[in-house]
């Protein structure tokens, strides 16, 4: 039976070369089965991105995803897969391509590491900051999927900002003073406001720069001039 999965996830990577694959491995109770699902990505010779419909179609009955990796000597589970395998609570397969090779990777605490995440704009990003900090640090659980804006041309196309009426949704209220584990709101060389971080004290603020890691930087009046708002979470 599972040599008889590995066939049908191997067939669709090959039909799908050179892009990368996807798919759910889901059981009913008595066998497996593998459910192909298409991979939307901008760049799907190089990574990979499902649609929301087919995610909620599928996980709750699936016990792994399987996506293939393309021309690689060794391979490695990239930051992106790890962090999706946490957060989804789903292990994921992979089968590389031409090779065959088959390697696994199950969900072990690893998106926790999250102060060391490289930028990558939809998954570590300055919102995904946010969500990582009050989840990890303050134990709030936000849904991400309402503060999260796609696709990433929205901040030069769009002269409105999500950020305010989303951080209201998810029970901030706009303040005037500067405390611990505020959002700060800010615009940076775009029409609207574009980035967030938190004030975590000390005139320092946590976020996630596009094309860096998570940093602390120091709010000083650089970042200060750059911000127009300040969103407090009323719960707190």
């Amino acid at each position: 039976m599972m040599y008889k999965l590995y066939e049908e996830m191997y067939h669709h990577a090959l039909t799908k070369f050179p892009e990368e694959a996807c798919g759910f491995i889901k059981h009913d109770g008595i066998q497996y089965s593998f459910v192909p699902v298409d991979n939307i990505h901008d760049t799907p010779t190089q990574k990979f991105r499902i649609n929301t419909s087919d995610i909620l179609k599928h996980l709750d009955n699936s016990v792994a995803f399987f996506h293939s990796h393309v021309n690689q000597k060794v391979s490695k589970f990239s930051d992106e897969d790890k962090a999706t395998s946490d957060e989804f609570n789903i292990p994921f397969l992979t089968i590389d391509i031409p090779s065959g090779n088959i390697y696994n990777y199950f969900p072990n605490g690893w998106n926790k590491q999250w102060r060391r995440h490289d930028y990558c704009y939809g998954l570590y990003d300055c919102v995904q900051t946010i969500y990582d900090y009050y989840k990890y640090e303050l134990n709030i659980d936000f849904d991400y999927t309402i503060i999260r804006p796609q696709p990433e041309s929205w901040m030069q196309d769009s002269y409105v900002s999500p950020f305010a009426k989303a951080c209201s949704e998810l029970g901030f209220k706009q303040v005037n003073d500067l405390q611990v584990n505020d959002i700060v709101l800010m615009q940076v060389r775009a029409k609207c406001q574009n980035h967030i971080g938190i004030y975590i004290g000390d005139n320092k603020i946590l976020h996630t720069k596009a094309g860096k890691t998570s940093v602390i930087d120091l709010y000083n009046e650089a970042w200060q001039k750059r911000t127009t708002g300040i969103m407090r979470y009323a719960k707190s």
